[in-house]
C-alpha cells in the first residue's frame, strides 16, 4: 500500500497518516517509511505547494531510472519520405560490408606491421601496397558523408549532429562506420540479417546471447598461440616442421583481433550508456588497443617499449576466461552447478531480491536527498535574485 500526500489536493492530518500507516503489513513499504523517517524528509514548514514542487522533481528525477521495457524490434523496414532517408535505406547495408572489409584490412596491417617474424614472410611492399589501399578507399566515407550533408541543406532536414561528427571520425577510423546510426532516427541500427534494428536494452542482450559461444571459440584460438610463444623448447620444434607457422599464427591473430573489434564495435553502438560499457567491458577495449599501440613501435620514438606482443597475447587469454564466464551466466550453466538442488537455488534467489529491495531502497533515499539539495539551491538562487531586484529598484528610487 502506498501513501499519496496529494490526495484530494490537500494535505493529508496526523490521524490518517497514523491510520494509513495500522494498514500497511507489507514489510518492503515499512521499511521505506522506516528510512524516509530517519532521514528526517518531512518539513513542517513546507506548504502545500512546496509539496507538490517536492514531488514533481522526484517524480522527474525516479523517471530518468524507470525505463519501460521494450519490445525488440528488427527486420523493421522504416519509411523512406525524404531522399535522405531512401539513400540511407539503399547504402547502409553496403557501408557495413564495406566496414568489415576495411576492419579485416586494418587487422592484416596491424598484426603484420609490428611482428618481426612475420615481416620475414610478408614483403614490406606487400604492407605499404595495403597502407596506401587503405588511404585510398577512405574517399568512399568522405564522399558518403559530403552527399550525406548535400541532401540535408538541400532538403533542409534535421538529422542527428552527434551522428555526423561520429561519420567524420570514422572517415580515418573505417570499421567504426558499421556503427553509424540512423541519421533521421538515431535510435535504428543497421545489422546484418536483422537489417534496421531498434537501439535497446533487450537488442543489447539478444547481442551478447548470439555472440556468446562463437566468441568463446574465436577466443580460444589464443591458447595454442601463447602456449607456443611462451613455452621456446615446443616453438623451437614446431617451427622447424612448419617454417610458415609464424605466418599462421599471426593470421589467427588478426582474426581473434578483428572478431572482438567487430563484437565492441557492435555492442558499443547499440548500447545507451557508452561509458559503463567500456568500464565493464575493458578487457576487450585493451585487447584492441594493445596492437595498435605495438603498430607505434614501428616509430622510432618510442622503439623502447618492449613485450607489447607478449603482453597482447596475455590479455588476450584473459579475455577468453572473461568470454567464458559471460557465456556461462546467460546459459544459467552457473546456477545449475551452485545451485542443483531448487529449494536452495530459491532460497538464494530471494536473498538476492532482499539485497536488491534494499539496495533500491538506499538508492531512492539518495535521490530524495540531492532532490531536497537541488530545491535549497533553487530557493536560494530565487532568493538572490529577488534581493538585487529589492536593490536596483531602491536604488531607482533614489
Amino acid at each position: 500500500m502506498s501513501v499519496d500526500i496529494n490526495q484530494n489536493n490537500h494535505l493529508p492530518t496526523k490521524e490518517e497518516l497514523i491510520k494509513r500507516i495500522n494498514d500497511i503489513d507489507n514489510p518492503s513499504e515499512l521499511l521505506r517509511l522506516k528510512v524516509f523517517f530517519d532521514d528526517d524528509v518531512i518539513n513542517e514548514e513546507e506548504t502545500e505547494e512546496g509539496v507538490d514542487e517536492y514531488s514533481k522533481m522526484i517524480d522527474e528525477v525516479l523517471a530518468i531510472y524507470k525505463q519501460k521495457d521494450e519490445p525488440l524490434l528488427i527486420r523493421q523496414e522504416l519509411p523512406a519520405i525524404s531522399k535522405l532517408q531512401l539513400f540511407e535505406n539503399r547504402f547502409a547495408p553496403i557501408m557495413f560490408w564495406f566496414s568489415i572489409v576495411m576492419l579485416m584490412l586494418m587487422g592484416f596491417i596491424i598484426m603484420f606491421s609490428f611482428s618481426a617474424e612475420a615481416r620475414l614472410l610478408v614483403t614490406p611492399l606487400v604492407l605499404w601496397q595495403m597502407t596506401v589501399l587503405y588511404g585510398i578507399l577512405m574517399i568512399v566515407p568522405l564522399a558518403e558523408l559530403l552527399y550525406i550533408i548535400h541532401l540535408k541543406n538541400r532538403a533542409g532536414i534535421k538529422v542527428s549532429m552527434n551522428q555526423l561528427i561520429f561519420r567524420a571520425i570514422s572517415i580515418p577510423l573505417m570499421p567504426l562506420r558499421m556503427g553509424a546510426r540512423r541519421l533521421s532516427d538515431n535510435d535504428w541500427l543497421w545489422i546484418p540479417f536483422w537489417h534496421w534494428s531498434k537501439c535497446n536494452d533487450i537488442l543489447l542482450e539478444e547481442l551478447k546471447t548470439k555472440f556468446s559461444m562463437p566468441m568463446i571459440g574465436i577466443a580460444l584460438l589464443i591458447i595454442p598461440i601463447l602456449f607456443i610463444d611462451l613455452n621456446k623448447t615446443v616453438g623451437e620444434q614446431v617451427a622447424a616442421r612448419v617454417p610458415e607457422i609464424s605466418l599462421y599464427l599471426e593470421a589467427v591473430q588478426a582474426f581473434i583481433w578483428i572478431a572482438f573489434t567487430f563484437e565492441f564495435i557492435l555492442m558499443f553502438s547499440v548500447t545507451r550508456d557508452k561509458l559503463d560499457y567500456c568500464k565493464a567491458n575493458w578487457i576487450d577495449l585493451f585487447i584492441i588497443l594493445l596492437p595498435l599501440v605495438s603498430f607505434l613501435r614501428t616509430f622510432r620514438a618510442i622503439q623502447g617499449i618492449a613485450r607489447v606482443n607478449q603482453l597482447a597475447r596475455a590479455y588476450r587469454f584473459k579475455g577468453v576466461i572473461t568470454k567464458v564466464r559471460e557465456a556461462l551466466v546467460l546459459a544459467d550453466m552457473v546456477q545449475r552447478v551452485m545451485y542443483p538442488n531448487p529449494e536452495s537455488q530459491l532460497r538464494a534467489l530471494q536473498k538476492k531480491i532482499q539485497k536488491n529491495r534494499r539496495e533500491k531502497i538506499h538508492l531512492e533515499k539518495q535521490v530524495e536527498m540531492a532532490v531536497r539539495r537541488i530545491k535549497k539551491f533553487r530557493e536560494k538562487k530565487e532568493l538572490k535574485k529577488e534581493q538585487k531586484a529589492q536593490k536596483k529598484m531602491q536604488k531607482q528610487k533614489k
